[in-house]
């Protein structure tokens, strides 16, 4: 895949809301290699202590990569809107129980994962990782990187520049399979948080960009800028502003 195309690809995808179709071409391209293996969790047979913030689980696929580690595609339906930032922990536990092989399977290595909520405007794309070891009784036990170190949070009112960055050099290798460690880099936290803020130093968001996309807002005369955390500020404040509007407006009707 060429450049262009592999940033038309990332854009497409992570600045857009959640598309199934989309995710999973996006995957095939960073993957190279995908072992088409659906199903699909819901109801009683998501784990009970997860079925308040887990809706439903699918695979997309599975994938083993030239260092013999197994990883698992999935896509995870979030119950409320509010899960995508505040049940973070308990999603990324989720996942660490179904990757030790809590149905009856084998142990995974990691997950690349979807976590949609209900309207799925933004979403998170996630690596996650389980580390085995062996105790004293020769028993697994595991750790597991924490989700908010490995994560893009992704979708319609969210940029993509990290994401495009750290997953273009797998998306421009058509032929290679990336190893565990190759997936790892790509969304590692200590390198998209030093990117970042180069990125956000030489790209301020300018004043008439802020008042297209908040028109109630009176920009204050000494300001010449606005920095991107402060529009994505902006972005979410408005954002949960329209969803409360929402709750009071069913709350009437009803």
């Amino acid at each position: 895949m060429d450049k262009v195309a592999a940033q038309r690809l990332v854009r497409e995808t992570l600045q857009s809301s959640f598309s199934k179709e989309r995710f999973v071409s996006l995957i095939k391209n960073i993957l190279n290699h995908v072992e088409e293996a659906p199903f699909t969790y819901k109801g009683q047979y998501i784990f009970s202590d997860f079925q308040d913030s887990i809706k439903l689980v699918e695979r997309i696929g599975k994938y083993k990569g030239p260092d013999e580690k197994l990883v698992d595609i999935l896509v995870i339906h979030l119950q409320k809107e509010t899960s995508l930032e505040r049940a973070r922990t308990k999603q990324r536990n989720f996942v660490s129980k179904y990757l030790k092989g809590s149905r009856g399977g084998m142990f995974k290595n990691a997950a690349l994962v979807a976590f949609v909520p209900p309207d799925g405007e933004d979403w998170r794309f996630s690596f996650i990782k389980m580390e085995y070891t062996f105790n004293e009784k020769g028993k697994v036990e595991e750790e597991f990187t924490p989700a908010r170190r490995y994560s893009f949070l992704v979708g319609k009112n969210e940029t993509s520049h990290t994401a495009q960055s750290r997953l273009l050099p797998l998306l421009l290798d058509d032929e290679g399979q990336p190893t565990l460690k190759d997936l790892e880099d790509a969304f590692s936290v200590e390198k998209t948080t030093k990117e970042f803020f180069v990125w956000e130093y030489k790209n301020p968001v300018s004043l008439n960009t802020l008042g297209n996309r908040f028109p109630d807002f009176v920009v204050p005369q000494s300001w010449r800028y606005v920095r991107p955390e402060e529009y994505r500020l902006f972005q979410r404040m408005k954002r949960l502003t329209k969803k409360s509007e929402h709750v009071r407006a069913l709350s009437v009707a009803a």
